[in-house]
C-alpha cells in the first residue's frame, strides 16, 4: 500500500498524537529507500523513508 494511504489510515485508525509519537513529518532530503534515524530520537524523521513506513505498517498491524 502506498505509503501516504499507510499514513492516513494510521492517523484515522490511532489519532494525530499517537501516530505522531512514533513517525515524525519533517522532511529530510534523504533518498526515498533511505534508512537514517535521528540519533537523539533513534527514529525516522520523514514518514516517507523506509523506517517511517515500516513504523507505519507496525501501527497499522496494531489496529
Amino acid at each position: 500500500m502506498p505509503k501516504p494511504f499507510m499514513y492516513g489510515l494510521a492517523l484515522e485508525g490511532l489519532g494525530d498524537d499517537a501516530v505522531l509519537q512514533h513517525v515524525g513529518v519533517e522532511p529530510t532530503g534523504d533518498a526515498f529507500n533511505s534508512i537514517v534515524l535521528d540519533r537523539r530520537t533513534h527514529r525516522s524523521g520523514n514518514l516517507i523513508v523506509n523506517a517511517g513506513a515500516l513504523v507505519l505498517t507496525t501501527l497499522q498491524n496494531a489496529l
